[in-house]
């Protein structure tokens, strides 16, 4: 079976003529502004005389794009199977999941790759297990490497779903969250029922740490659970600066009496991962009060959010049954409560149901200061996709 190869391609893009002409008829000078982050057109040159008119804009109304570079850099490449030591030779390794971090917080961003297994009819396989793969930046060489001692110490995983990377500034260890769910079962055939097909029985999520000084790779114990997590949303939630993890889950663990836990609980719920004082982490199930619903929505993505007030709301992104994405503000620490949704929009409908909002993000998109709800939405059969760019204000 062919390797899978990862590629990694360093492009940088610059724009050129964005500006049109200046009131006397000139060209803008185009400079770079001094924070680095977006080009300025200057007219009137640049003295300082006051009797010349000096206009600054980041984003001219008559811009028009005139011509676009694109380069590109080889970086690295990787055998992704090789590395994720699955020696079956019947399957090929697929990495469903990729995030950055500064690993070794050398103030390069770092890769931690997320490898799963495919058979032939690209099916993910049951009792196949790899380890992901941490690709750090070496400035020296202007590539990405691999430390195979690293490697050695990382786990062996199912399907990771979810990555997120922090820093324990008590500690200075890199702490590293990967949410497996198990198996997935993309592309088997539904036809006969789900009772027929190989049970999903999650699997248990994983807490790193890796310390920059000593290239150390350790774990914290985290409950002996076994869940489906399709979302990760993380935040500071109980004031002691370490970050906390809301795990949330899909309710696919429908044979339980299939599965082998080994010695594990299993949950369909979802929970927050709490730090405590011994440097582990504290489970508390939550509650997610829906309005208007019997059935929660099967929750696919979500994003923690402390506005101005400190009040903590969950902005969670859904599918059949929902079809929408939710805040829900905290109540308690094991409880939050809907205050707003906006359901997908019809033209993502396709085959009688609705989008799922596959991604949530939380970022400030068009840098004006303020932090947009930047929505993803996906058709249920990932061959279209969507965006929505949400203001959110007090719940």
């Amino acid at each position: 079976m062919k390797k899978l190869l990862l590629l990694l391609i360093l492009s940088l893009f610059s724009a050129q003529s964005f500006a049109g002409s200046c009131p006397d008829g000139s060209d803008p000078v185009k400079s770079i502004s001094a924070d680095g982050t977006y080009f300025v057109y200057k007219c009137g040159g640049s003295a300082t005389s006051s009797s010349e008119t000096t206009q600054t804009t980041s984003t001219p109304a008559k811009a028009k794009v005139v011509e676009l570079e694109m380069f590109s850099r080889f970086v690295g490449q990787f055998d992704m199977k090789k590395l994720s030591e699955n020696s079956n030779p019947n399957v090929s390794a697929f990495s469903p999941i990729t995030d950055k971090f500064d690993i070794n917080q050398d103030g390069h961003d770092d890769f931690i790759v997320g490898n799963t297994t495919l058979n032939t009819d690209q099916r993910n396989q049951p009792n196949e297990f790899s380890k992901p793969v941490l690709l750090f930046w070496d400035n020296n060489i202007k590539e990405y490497v691999v430390d195979i001692e690293v490697q050695k110490a990382l786990p062996l995983l199912y399907f990771p779903r979810r990555i997120h990377g922090s820093i324990n500034p008590k500690t200075g260890l890199t702490h590293l969250f990967i949410a497996d769910t198990g198996l997935d079962l993309a592309n088997y055939d539904f036809s006969k029922g789900s009772a027929n097909l190989p049970p999903n029985c999650g699997a248990q999520n994983h807490l790193i740490t890796y310390d920059p000084s000593s290239k150390k790779v350790t774990k914290i114990q985290l409950p002996k659970l076994w869940d489906y997590t399709h979302a990760l949303a993380t935040a500071d939630l109980n004031g002691d600066q370490i970050t906390d993890y809301v795990v949330l889950n899909s309710p696919y663990i429908k044979y339980p009496q299939k599965c082998l836990f080994n010695g594990a609980d299993y949950t369909n719920g979802s929970y927050i991962l709490y730090s405590n004082k011994n440097g582990g982490f504290d489970k508390v199930n939550i509650e997610l009060n829906y309005k208007g619903y019997s059935k929660t929505p099967t929750i696919t993505s979500g994003v923690v959010i402390v506005d101005d007030n400190n009040d903590t709301f969950l902005i969670l992104g859904s599918e059949d049954p929902g079809d929408s994405i939710y805040a829900l503000k905290q109540d308690s620490k094991g409880s939050f409560t809907e205050t707003s949704k906006v359901s997908a929009p019809a033209i993502m409908r396709t085959n009688g149901k609705s989008g799922a909002y596959s991604e949530v993000l939380y970022a400030d998109v068009n840098a004006d200061g303020t932090k947009e709800v930047v929505a993803s939405i996906a058709t249920t059969d990932w061959e279209g996709r969507y965006i929505q760019l949400l203001d959110f204000n007090n719940g």
